[in-house]
């Protein structure tokens, strides 16, 4: 799992009972308990994604999304949390891994809050199960 964890995005694929399948681009970072974490500094629709469907598939891939073949396909089950102690390591974690980049991703969130309405944070947790 070490390709997974390590690598700088990979591409987050669920699987809808009766839909087509959602892929996005995400930063990932590891918790202590080896699970995988991504930040969303707008999370919303992101529990109505995975309660569906928590099963995703999670691969390493390029920034645009092009997914490196060389490493293996894994299979997840990705959990929503919106407060807590997993959601502060896992925001921790982001921000140890990503550093200016996950700061800059927060303040351009709270920039469109001004010009909207605010948005809910959320961390994905994904469960690796192969």
């Amino acid at each position: 799992m070490t390709g997974v964890a390590e690598a700088e995005h990979i591409l987050v694929t669920s699987y809808p009972p009766h839909a087509d399948p959602v892929a996005t681009v995400e930063r990932v970072a590891a918790l202590a308990d080896l699970r995988l974490v991504y930040w969303l500094p707008d999370g919303t629709g992101v529990a109505e994604r995975f309660a569906a469907g928590p099963v995703v598939s999670i691969r390493p891939c390029s920034r645009s999304g092009k997914p490196k073949l060389e490493e293996p396909v894994r299979e997840g089950r990705a959990s929503v949390v919106t407060e807590g102690p997993v959601f502060d390591e896992a925001k921790a974690a982001i921000k140890g891994k990503y550093g200016l980049a996950a700061t800059v991703a927060g303040a351009v969130d709270r920039a469109r809050e001004l010009l909207g309405e605010r948005t809910p944070e959320a961390v994905v947790v994904l469960d690796v199960v192969s």
